[in-house]
C-alpha cells in the first residue's frame, strides 16, 4: 500500500544497526507504532529519523508506505513521505488519517490477491502446457 498517513504512539524502538544498501552504509532502526487498533513495525532510516523519535514519542507519517520484509510487514517513510514528531504531553494536531488495523487488513488483502494471482497463473501455465 501507498501515500498512507498513519499517526501513533512510539511503544519501542531498536538499538540503530549499520546495513549496507546498495553499496553504501546506512543506519536503522526499528520502532513499533500503536493505535488503539493495532500495532506496526515503522523502519527509521538514518541519524535524522532515528534522532527524533523514542519510546512515547506521537508521529505521524504522511504518504508512508508498506512493504513485506522477511516476511513481516511493516511501514515506511520513504524519500516522499514525511515524519511529524510530538513529545507525550505536547499539543499537535488531533487526527488519524488510516488506522494500522486497517493498514495491516489492506496489506493482507493484497497478499491474498497475489496469492491468488500466483495460483492463477500457475493454472494457465499447466493448462497451456497440456495442450
Amino acid at each position: 500500500m501507498t501515500k498512507l498517513d498513519v499517526e501513533g504512539e512510539i511503544v519501542e524502538v531498536s538499538d540503530p544497526r549499520t546495513v549496507n544498501v546498495q553499496g553504501a552504509d546506512t543506519e536503522i532502526a526499528e520502532a513499533r507504532l500503536q493505535d488503539k487498533t493495532g500495532t506496526v513495525k515503522v523502519t527509521l532510516w538514518g541519524d535524522q529519523q532515528i534522532g527524533q523519535v523514542k519510546v512515547g514519542s506521537r508521529i505521524r507519517i504522511s504518504n508512508g508506505y508498506t512493504k513485506t520484509f522477511k516476511g513481516e510487514m511493516g511501514l515506511n517513510i520513504g524519500r516522499y513521505g514525511k515524519l511529524e514528531v510530538w513529545d507525550p504531553g505536547e499539543d499537535r494536531p488531533s487526527y488519524y488519517r488510516t488506522k494500522i488495523n486497517a493498514v495491516l487488513g489492506s496489506v493482507k488483502q493484497e497478499a491474498l490477491n497475489h496469492d491468488e494471482l500466483a495460483a492463477f497463473t500457475t493454472a494457465i501455465k499447466a493448462f497451456a502446457a497440456d495442450e
